[in-house]
C-alpha cells in the first residue's frame, strides 16, 4: 500500500506539480491518512484524462477523421431525428404564425361578442386545444419525416392541406366575420383531415393514433360551428 500511494505521488507531482499538502508515506497517521490526502490529486488525474479523450475523439469524430463515425447506425438514427425534429418545429411555428396573421388581434373580444350555444367551451379551452393540435401536428411531421424512402406524398400533401385551412378558417371566422364561410370550410377542412387519417393509419399508425381525437373532436367543432352562424345570422354577419 506505502509502495502504491508512492506511485500515485510521483504521479501527480510529474502530471499538476508539487501539492500543496504533500501526503507523508512515513508518518505515524496511517496508510488510511495518506490515501485520505492523495484522493483529490487521484480524483484530478482520472477526470482530466478521461476528459481529454472525449474531446479528442469528438474532435475526431466533427473533422470526420473517425471513418466509423457516420458510418454508424446510432449516430446515423440520431442525427436523422434532430432533422426530423428541427423540420417539424419550423414547420409548426410558421403555420401558427400564419394563423395568428390571419386571425389578427381582438380575438377575445370577438368570441365574446357571439351568441354561442350552451355547450359552448371557455376561450382558455380553444386556446388549450390549438396547442393540442400543433403538438399533434409536430408529431405527425417527425414520424413522416422517419420513415424509410419513398416516404407518403400523400400524406404530407393532406397535412399541409389542414394546417393551411385551419388558418384560412380563422380568417373568414375572426378577421372576414363572414360565419357561413367559416362553416363549410370548416366541413371542408374536416374531410381532409379524415382522408389524413385515413393515409396515416395504412403508413404510421402511431401517427393515426396521435391524430384521432383530434378527428373525433371536429364533429363538435362542425355542430359548434353550424349553431354559432344560425343564433348570429343577420345584416352584419
Amino acid at each position: 500500500m506505502h509502495k502504491f500511494l508512492g506511485n500515485v505521488s510521483n504521479l501527480c507531482r510529474r502530471h499538476f506539480g508539487r501539492p500543496r499538502h504533500k501526503p507523508s508515506l512515513r508518518t505515524n497517521r496511517g496508510w488510511r491518512t495518506s490515501l485520505l490526502l492523495g484522493a483529490p490529486w487521484i480524483c484530478r488525474y482520472s477526470w482530466t484524462r478521461l476528459e481529454s479523450r472525449s474531446v479528442c475523439a469528438f474532435l475526431e469524430c466533427r473533422a470526420n477523421r473517425h471513418p466509423a463515425y457516420h458510418s454508424s447506425p446510432l449516430c446515423e438514427l440520431g442525427m436523422s431525428i434532430m432533422r426530423a425534429v428541427f423540420v417539424a418545429l419550423i414547420v409548426c411555428l410558421l403555420a401558427a404564425l400564419f394563423e395568428a396573421i390571419c386571425a389578427g388581434t381582438g380575438v377575445r373580444q370577438r368570441m365574446a361578442s357571439l351568441r354561442s350555444p350552451s355547450y359552448s367551451i371557455p376561450f382558455e379551452r380553444w386556446i388549450a386545444i390549438g396547442a393540442i393540435y400543433y403538438a399533434i401536428c409536430f408529431i405527425i411531421l417527425i414520424r413522416l419525416l422517419l420513415l424509410q424512402p419513398p416516404r407518403p406524398v400523400l400524406a404530407f400533401a393532406l397535412l399541409a392541406s389542414v394546417m393551411i385551412l385551419n388558418a384560412l378558417w380563422n380568417l373568414f371566422f375572426f378577421r372576414a366575420r363572414d360565419l357561413q364561410q367559416a362553416f363549410f370550410l370548416g366541413i371542408a377542412y374536416s374531410a381532409i383531415a379524415v382522408a389524413l387519417l385515413i393515409v396515416l393509419f395504412k403508413r404510421e399508425a402511431v401517427a393515426a393514433i396521435c391524430l384521432a381525437p383530434y378527428v373525433a373532436y371536429l364533429l363538435y367543432a362542425n355542430v359548434w360551428g353550424y349553431r354559432v352562424w344560425q343564433l348570429n345570422c343577420g345584416p352584419e354577419e
